[in-house]
């Protein structure tokens, strides 16, 4: 029977690394990604296919929630769990996985569980939203400033810098500023500014978010 399938688990395995790393994708036709001043989904809408542009990736972990050794059927199914960069598409990588095992695929659902550093456990439904705000708790699920600029290294201001951060100063650029790109100065663990290397002032830096209500 032609239309039966049969996939080892080692295939498979193999499919998922060669996709792991630095990737090139073509993004789908309905996504939104502008060529020629159009979003890519209002040509197809059209019916207008376009030549998309190829775009670079990285897929950090590609990992097989799936224990079987021979995945084989009319239909293999198979569940996969996927950190990324921005900017990845997730329907494509479920072509190209099947691209890479011979077969048609397609992806036929999607959880995501964390963007950044917040996770699914986190978040908040609507109707969670809805009904702190009529109970006066809203407080409760707004996640602090931290948490979000935790990608970055924290600096806690002194004496000696305290003053220039809190009116927003240019300064010399910090050491940890070269190879995290943004730095976040604190005052007793509460976030007061970002700062970014100057656009034009070689070896020095300036604040690209300054946060008052914590100052």
């Amino acid at each position: 029977d032609s239309s039966h399938k049969k996939i080892s688990r080692k295939q498979l395995l193999q499919a998922l690394s060669q996709l792991t790393g630095e990737i090139e994708q073509i993004p789908p036709m309905y996504s939104a990604v502008k060529v020629n001043g159009m979003k890519l989904y209002e040509y197809a809408r059209k019916g207008i296919e376009v030549e998309r542009p190829r775009r670079k990736v990285t897929i950090y972990e590609l990992e097989l929630l799936d224990d079987r050794e021979m995945f084989e059927g009319q239909e293999i199914k198979f569940k996969i769990r996927v950190k990324c960069s921005k900017g990845t598409y997730i329907r494509t990588l479920a072509v190209q996985i099947g691209e890479l095992l011979g077969y048609p695929s397609h992806m036929s659902s999607l959880v995501r569980t964390a963007s950044g550093n917040f996770t699914k456990n986190e978040c908040a439904t609507i109707r969670e939203v809805e009904n702190a705000v009529e109970e006066g708790t809203i407080e409760q699920l707004i996640l602090p400033i931290e948490k979000a600029l935790s990608s970055y290294p924290f600096i806690e201001m002194d004496a000696s810098n305290e003053k220039q951060i809190c009116n927003g100063q240019i300064l010399k650029v910090h050491s940890l500023l070269k190879k995290s790109g943004k730095i976040v100065f604190t005052r007793n663990g509460k976030a007061i500014a970002v700062y970014r290397e100057h656009p034009t002032k070689p070896g020095l830096m300036k604040p690209d978010k300054m946060f008052p209500n914590n100052l």
